[in-house]
């Protein structure tokens, strides 16, 4: 049998020959169609980017894609072959396929890209996300400058956070990530904050929550179209947040040249009616120089520590005295008393000048009171052309009084004064060459000499 098998493989030899050759050609040429007919397709995190011959054109160019990327964000960024970075092999029919040029472009236009990044904690609340630690060093001090700004005589002692802040390392997109500026700036002024999350293997929706310091109801109530049992990998999270303003707590010494306010003193005048008051002394600030420390919330001044002061002038008292005659009925008496206790008689009635004066002057200084000659009604008080400003009062029987060139009015039209009411200030307006009251006496639309009347 062995002799016999023998045989016939030597008879048959060239024939199997031939045949395996033959097989060879055969399985040689469909695997080179093959290849010639595929392609394969890249993806980064499960996103399809475009077609490529070789895997190499891709996996050689991940290392200068991440610098790029990380030269133009400021961040760190690792694109890693077979992890971020995924193949796939298609046919090659109506696919265009990239060149290496190409394969970076893609890769450097992403902002979805996974970073590792650094977050900011205030109290355990995440408040926005920078580049690395030296960054979230450089956005706290940016914070701190702001509410720290030179100013002549001011020694900053101290500065701190109120808040307790602290940085953790977290997986992002880089769409998250701010600049220094950028974060400092949201933190100032205390701005909300939208934050893409992609869920991991093995994340919870508790584990995402405690990450940016929410809770899991806000978190799913943020979420609804997700699932609500359990968190499904590869869902995308908004986790939004509104960022609390932090709190810098500076100490300075300040030494400055400041104003120092005027108390206010009533008294009481029996001199006066009930409803009056009379400023019988004006008051004025004082200045000192002041050494003081200061502690500040955001700028906001909490606890004031006068150190040593030196008063360069005191403060003046203002006193106003206020009234406690009892005052008589709001109406005509028919008699007049002189409207300007102390006024020095300049201008009689009659011709003055070429021409009629139709009323008496009675000189004193600007903001001496100006009291009503009789009760009445007023029936005029505002400005009044060449009498300035002026009052007119309606006593009844025909009779009217006017009080011209006052410096303020403390009535209205309408008001119902009483006789020795304080119904203005003396004083320098309209046509006048000096403070003074201008009065005059209408009887029955006429006016009359007023020192027949007083």
């Amino acid at each position: 049998m062995h002799h016999y098998n023998v045989g016939a493989l030597t008879r048959h030899r060239k024939e199997l020959i031939i045949t395996g050759i033959g097989f060879f050609f055969i399985m040689f040429a469909t695997f080179t169609v093959f290849n010639e007919n595929i392609v394969y397709s890249y993806s980064y995190n499960g996103r399809a980017l475009g077609y490529v011959e070789k895997e190499a054109d891709v996996i050689k160019i991940l290392d200068l894609a991440g610098e790029t990327l990380s030269e133009q964000t400021k961040a760190d960024i690792k694109i890693i072959p077979y992890e971020n970075i995924t193949f796939n092999t298609v046919s090659a029919a109506n696919k265009d396929v990239d060149d290496i040029d190409t394969v970076l472009k893609r890769l450097t236009y992403m902002t979805d890209l996974e970073v590792k990044a650094y977050g900011i904690y205030a109290d355990g609340k995440l408040v926005t996300i920078v580049e690395n630690q030296d960054k979230g060093l450089k956005t706290l001090s940016k914070v701190k400058e702001h509410f720290m700004p030179e100013t002549d005589g001011v020694k900053y002692l101290s500065a701190e956070f109120k808040e307790s802040i602290e940085f953790k390392e977290i997986d992002t997109v880089l769409a998250n990530v701010n600049t220094a500026d950028t974060a400092a700036s949201k933190l100032i002024k205390e701005e909300q904050i939208v934050i893409n999350h992609t869920i991991k293997q093995e994340e919870t929706y508790d584990s995402i929550a405690k990450l940016y310091g929410t809770s899991v109801e806000a978190l799913l109530k943020q979420n609804s179209g997700v699932n609500q049992d359990a968190a499904q990998e590869g869902e995308v999270l908004f986790v939004v947040s509104e960022v609390p303003k932090l709190t810098i707590v500076t100490i300075e010494e300040r030494k400055t040249d400041e104003e120092l306010e005027f108390e206010v003193e009533e008294k009481e005048s029996p001199n006066l009616y009930k409803g009056e008051e009379f400023i019988s002394q004006r008051g004025s600030n004082g200045r000192a120089i002041t050494e003081s420390k200061v502690t500040r919330e955001n700028g906001k001044m909490t606890v004031e520590e006068i150190i040593e002061q030196e008063i360069l002038e005191k403060p003046v008292t203002e006193i106003i005295l206020i009234g406690t005659k009892k005052a008589p009925p709001k109406q005509g008496t028919g008699s007049y008393v002189t409207p300007v206790n102390g006024g020095i008689l300049t201008s009689s009635y009659g011709m003055r000048w070429g021409r009629m004066h139709y009323g008496i002057d009675l000189a004193a200084p600007v903001g001496t009171p100006l009291h009503a000659a009789d009760g009445g009604t007023v029936t005029f008080a505002g400005y009044k052309g060449a009498y300035g400003y002026c009052v007119i009062i309606n006593h009844g029987a025909n009779s009217e009084t006017l009080y011209g060139h006052n410096n303020t009015l403390a009535v209205s039209v309408g008001e119902k004064v009483f006789k020795d009411q304080v119904i203005g200030t003396v004083g320098n307006t309209g046509r006048s060459t000096g403070p003074h009251c201008h009065f005059e006496v209408h009887i029955n639309g006429q006016t009359v000499d007023p020192q027949l009347y007083l």
